[in-house]
């Protein structure tokens, strides 16, 4: 379905300015006068206070390829390792996002279809007390930088207006990241300076550990260089 279906049709094009002007306005505020190291902080904060709906998020660029990936910001061990196991296993909604340049949800990772498309993705997920996953590229033209990834606890779809709202999110996120990566005085962008910022990565299916991986909880973002968990 596209981005524009999604956002609904004329009708609701104002409604949708006006979301994507607040979107905009927050995501500034919650970044202003931050250093560069702090910003990623500020922007998992911020994303996170827009998606009230959801019981956690992350934001991951992609490293030296698809199949690479460098989480920015987390906003819990949950939402961290999601990021993780979808990288180390291979499957999973972000994935999958990354590979369509198009939102992927599951909104019952306990049953199928949801279950039976990512088998191995959602066992884990469960087993980690999340019930759904949503996924939505951070998409500039021509390609995908990223994903930001949703979870919430319990199964179920996401109605529109919540929907629209983390479709705008995701854009000001990409604009966000191109902002880090042009600023970022690393050869490879923000993706090899977290990379490197980061722990030391693991020897696990091209997944690379920034240093927003794990926060301690809900609502704390601070870097903790721990390796995963």
């Amino acid at each position: 379905m596209a981005g524009d279906d999604l956002l609904g049709g004329e009708n609701a094009e104002q409604d949708t300015d006006v979301e994507r002007a607040r979107i905009a306005h927050a995501l500034i505020a919650g970044v202003r006068g931050l250093p560069p190291h702090e910003v990623p902080d500020g922007l998992c904060r911020t994303c996170v206070a827009l998606l009230p709906a959801f019981s956690g998020l992350s934001v991951s660029v992609l490293g030296d390829g698809a199949d690479t990936g460098v989480v920015l910001c987390a906003s819990d061990d949950v939402a961290a390792r999601l990021a993780e196991i979808q990288y180390i296993l291979g499957e999973g909604p972000c994935r999958e996002a990354v590979r369509l340049r198009a939102p992927v949800f599951a909104s019952d990772l306990t049953r199928d279809p949801d279950r039976r498309r990512w088998p191995l993705f959602s066992d884990l997920a469960v087993k980690a007390g999340v019930a759904a996953a949503f996924s939505l590229p951070l998409a500039s033209p021509g390609s995908a930088l990223g994903t930001l990834d949703l979870y919430r606890k319990t199964p179920g779809p996401l109605g529109a207006d919540r929907l629209r709202t983390a479709m705008l999110v995701a854009d000001a996120v990409t604009l966000a990241v191109i902002a880090l990566d042009h600023a970022s005085p690393d050869p490879e962008g923000v993706a090899g300076s977290e990379r490197r910022g980061g722990a030391p990565a693991p020897a696990r299916a091209g997944f690379h550990p920034g240093p927003y991986l794990h926060g301690s909880g809900p609502g704390d973002h601070r870097p903790q260089h721990g390796p995963p968990r």
